[in-house]
């Protein structure tokens, strides 16, 4: 998180993650999906409502 807040203040640079994080949300994109991937979701989730509350 330390990272998404120090970028969110560059627009550009908040508008390339949330795109990034959406990407990366899509679990269609893994062959196989494990425990690991629903933790790193939680995260990504967390990111993305920070990044797009702002």
């Amino acid at each position: 998180m330390d990272f998404i807040k120090v970028l969110s203040v560059v627009d550009l640079a908040k508008k390339v993650k949330i795109e990034d994080i959406k990407d990366n949300l899509n679990l269609n994109r893994l062959k196989n999906i494990e425990s690991k991937d629903f933790e790193r979701v939680q995260k990504y989730k967390l990111a993305l409502a920070y990044l797009e509350d702002l």
